[in-house]
């Protein structure tokens, strides 16, 4: 008995039944459903809090932890991150944004981070995840599985401001076209429509309908006589 039990102490002690974390970062997840999962990081303690925020066309950010990155004061807007317009104040800013999705969010604070987006998307939550009470089914199946990657978290936690992509817009293109309707009046009584569009790069195209002649209305029938009965 004094063998087995230093031996079982042995492998305690040694971390061999230990859950380990999957991958390089000390990250876990603890909680996730679809689209947002929450863990914590042991290895990457925030000093207070940092965290950004885009909800449909809001955007935030908040930055109160030690060598945190300003956010700037006054006008910060950035054109390249699909900012309309955005004002700082040092420690957190706000903004309008072109929106590109419902909601996505990252935060950390001292060991605990929490990470959302909808719809899924690569910066921040790239697939659906699953998982509960450190008990991960999705993506992966494991106990303190490290979760996803997420560049905006990464950002965030150096306590620099998440790089959201360029956002395009599809700007629909009017071509500037001129149209010409003639319109023939033909011996039966037809109608011949002709209709010549010019294209801006000088082609044209015609196009040609006949509408049949106008049928006369029937005429009025005489007024029948009332039969008089005696």
């Amino acid at each position: 008995n004094s063998e087995a039990s230093s031996r079982i102490t042995c492998n305690i002690t040694s971390g061999d039944n230990l859950p380990k974390m999957t991958g390089d970062s000390g990250r876990c997840t603890e909680d996730a459903c679809l689209c947002c999962y929450d863990g914590c990081d042991c290895d990457k303690i925030v000093c207070c809090y940092l965290g950004a925020e885009d909800c449909l066309c809001l955007r935030s950010s908040c930055c109160c932890a030690v060598n945190a990155k300003s956010r700037g004061c006054g006008i910060t807007t950035k054109k390249d991150r699909g900012e309309c317009c955005k004002i700082g104040c040092f420690c957190c800013d706000l903004g309008l944004i072109w929106p590109t999705k419902v909601c996505a969010c990252a935060s950390h604070s001292l060991c605990c981070f929490s990470v959302a987006s909808l719809p899924w998307s690569k910066e921040y939550v790239p697939a659906p995840v699953c998982a509960y009470c450190f008990l991960q089914c999705s993506p992966t199946c494991g106990c303190c599985v490290k979760p996803p990657d997420c560049p905006a978290l990464d950002m965030i936690s150096r306590g620099e401001v998440p790089s959201a992509p360029l956002v395009q817009r599809v700007e629909e293109r009017v071509e500037e076209v001129s149209e010409t309707v003639t319109e023939t009046i033909l011996p039966d009584g037809s109608k011949k429509v002709t209709t010549t569009v010019t294209n801006k790069d000088g082609t044209e195209t015609v196009t040609t309908s006949t509408l049949p002649p106008p049928t006369a209305p029937p005429a009025p029938s005489a007024p029948q006589a009332e039969a008089s009965v005696y």
